[in-house]
């Protein structure tokens, strides 16, 4: 008796098929099937206008104030926190308002656009400061905006990324504010 071990083609295509393609695609639709079931079943939650994922905790800050912008206003929240910057404006470092030089806040471009360069009132637990515009400026980077000279003795800086470098820079604008007495 004569044991010929070649394979033909087609039992190395059964093969290939059963030790090989079936196993590999039954891990993909399994794998699809439990990252369905365990993220709600949706993969584009951003087509729904849905936040895709935060960088913190949703309720990691103090509201410590509002900015008013005329008929409108936004949140200041303490501390650094990329959720809350989704509802406002997060204090980053420095004095706080009413005191002796100059408290540094993020916020998004998108939140503080409408209002660019206009006056800002604060409402800070029972007191009021009133801030008017004086300068804006340009970093490469956000420890930059610390350390530029913002020209103000008593006052604000609002900061946010430039939202047309997302993901590829670091480049910021900073909006610097002098409080106003009246």
């Amino acid at each position: 008796m004569i044991n010929n071990s070649k394979l033909t083609p087609k039992s190395k295509k059964s093969v290939l098929t059963k030790a090989v393609i079936f196993p590999l695609v039954a891990g993909i639709i399994i794998a699809a099937v439990i990252v369905g079931f365990r993220f709600g079943g949706s993969f584009f939650d951003v087509i729904n206008n849905s936040d895709v994922a935060y960088f913190d905790l949703k309720d990691g800050g103090t509201k410590i104030a509002k900015f008013q912008f005329g008929d409108s206003e936004i949140s200041v929240v303490d501390g650094y926190n990329y959720s809350s910057l989704n509802d406002g404006a997060c204090y980053i470092k420095g004095p706080r308002f009413g005191e002796v030089g100059v408290g540094y806040y993020l916020v998004l471009e998108n939140k503080i656009k409408p209002f660019y360069k206009g006056n800002i009132t604060v409402l800070a637990g029972d007191k009021t400061y009133k801030y008017k515009y004086k300068n804006e400026f340009s970093v490469k980077n956000e420890n930059e905006i610390f350390t530029n000279n913002c020209g103000v003795s008593k006052g604000i800086v609002l900061y946010f990324q430039n939202a047309e470098k997302y993901g590829f820079s670091s480049d910021c604008t900073a909006l610097v504010y002098e409080e106003v007495t009246e």
